[in-house]
């Protein structure tokens, strides 16, 4: 009985060593299989010895939690430098050199002027400026356009990503349902986690978020790790898009009908780099093309109360050829706030060359000495020192309106530049991680296809095991 209950444990022994042989081998061929698949985690065979003999129970996934844990904030990272580099790029084209830029429109206003200075009487010079009046007006207003359909679109992007966040939470949420059902039955949920992982990353795209595995499939999802987004028991809080009246971004949690601003907590991702942008280099750029508008037209109040004049002071002091006078060149509202948008020629002249002040008095249509001093504005101290950000040029002091343009152009590139860099450095921080992540929890086929080889070898000897066994149990009865 005894030689007998030996070879039986040979037989389970080997039985035992071909189905943990059989599980690893079908485990390193779904590897294979799955390698490139977006959001696979490494499968490893869940082999144990037991009094010798092995035991096989399933496979499980290989995950780093602390590398997870960085991979979501560089992706939050990198989400939101690219999202701001994307909304910051279009001061990149409203402020570049070329045909009916501002600075365009400016260099053949000023030309225009100059012109008009040594030919004050001639109706087509007359017409030009008026012309090139017209066109730095357009250029004012499409570059105020730009920059507000740069900020719309930024906003539209926000009120997109909180839906597209929402649904990515409720699946998150129903994943880990299906995770715990299928677990707590005894079946494998590897796929169903790689899946919610793959969600997870989604919604870190877009908002920095926090993830605490609570066991049995459960896990809870913070927004910056502060606010729940997914709770433990699976529900879900969504967020809201609510911009103030005056159009800045808000995001909103609504937890059981109870609405709170966590917008401080969403400055990160895709949501985040476009609230940044909105509020931050769009937001400047356009204040600062509203003053400039305003300071071509009215000019500027130096720091020390002394006014320096622009185009309509100057403009406003001489006549024109049918002898009005006080009129203005440009109108642009009544406050400094979308002075760009509103700046057009002023309703005094538009239409009437005649009414262009190039005289200093009503004597005679040959006299320039109006002209010459709308002329020497382009020169001339006409724009202040802006008060937000780093003052352009002279600081404490008054600059030209050219020099104004110029430290508003160089302000548009910095930003561009800062853009560009900073989403260069995010996409190779994230990079890095990735690459640690994929070396740990990835698939090498390489690596896999020498398992796989192991794995049937292993396999083949547990067969070879029986049937030596089979052989020594033939051999047994023989005897007897």
């Amino acid at each position: 009985m005894g030689p007998a209950m030996s070879i039986s444990s040979i037989f389970n022994h080997g039985v035992k060593g071909m189905a943990a042989s059989q599980l690893a081998t079908n485990v390193t061929a779904s590897n294979i299989t799955n390698a490139a698949t977006a959001g696979y985690s490494r499968r490893v065979a869940n082999i144990t010895p037991d009094h010798s003999l092995v035991n096989s129970d399933k496979s499980q996934r290989v995950v780093e939690p602390l590398l997870h844990k960085r991979l979501l904030n560089a992706q939050a990272g990198a989400g939101e430098s690219a999202a701001q580099k994307a909304a910051v790029q279009t001061l990149d084209q409203v402020f570049a050199e070329g045909e009916g830029t501002v600075g365009d429109a400016l260099d053949k206003f000023q030309v225009s002027m100059q012109e008009l200075s040594t030919r004050p009487e001639d109706q087509a010079t007359r017409e030009k400026v008026l012309a090139t009046a017209n066109g730095l007006a357009m250029a004012f207003q499409n570059a105020s356009a730009a920059i507000k359909q740069a900020r719309g679109d930024a906003s539209t992007g926000i009120a997109d990503e909180v839906q597209q966040v929402n649904a990515r939470l409720n699946q998150i949420s129903k994943l880990g349902a299906e995770i715990q059902q299928a677990e707590g039955a005894g079946f494998e949920a590897s796929e169903l986690r790689d899946q919610r992982d793959l969600l997870i990353g989604q919604v870190a795209d877009r908002i920095p978020v926090t993830v605490n595995d609570h066991g049995n499939g459960m896990i809870s999802v913070t927004l910056g790790g502060g606010q729940d987004l997914v709770g433990p028991d699976g529900k879900v809080s969504p967020l809201l898009y609510s911009p103030d009246t005056d159009g800045s971004p808000r995001i909103m949690k609504n937890a059981a009908g109870t609405i709170t601003d966590v917008t401080n907590y969403a400055m990160s991702g895709s949501i985040g780099g476009k609230i940044k942008a909105w509020e931050g280099p769009l937001a400047e750029a356009g204040k600062r093309l509203d003053q400039l508008a305003a300071e071509v037209a009215d000019g500027s109040n130096k720091p020390d109360g002394t006014h320096v004049k622009g185009y309509n002071e100057v403009h406003a002091q001489g006549f024109g050829l049918d002898g009005d006078t006080g009129l203005s060149l440009f109108s642009y509202g009544s406050t400094t706030e979308d002075a760009a948008a509103n700046f057009v020629v002023s309703s005094d002249v538009a239409g009437s060359p005649d009414k262009l002040a190039a005289a200093d008095s009503t004597g005679g249509v040959s006299n320039n000495e109006n002209a010459l001093a709308l002329a020497s504005l382009s020169g001339g101290q006409i724009a202040s020192a802006w008060s937000s950000g780093v003052p352009p040029i002279a600081i404490g002091g008054s600059i030209t309106v050219t020099e104004a343009l110029a430290s508003l152009t160089g302000y548009a590139g910095s930003e561009v530049s800062n853009a560009i860099q900073a989403d260069s450095f995010a996409s190779g921080a994230l990079e890095q991680v990735q690459s640690l992540n994929e070396n740990a929890t990835g698939v090498s086929s390489d690596e896999e296809m020498v398992a796989l080889m192991r794995y049937q070898r292993a396999y083949q000897a547990s067969l070879k095991v029986i049937q030596t066994a089979d052989q020594m149990l033939s051999d047994l009865m023989s005897i007897r």
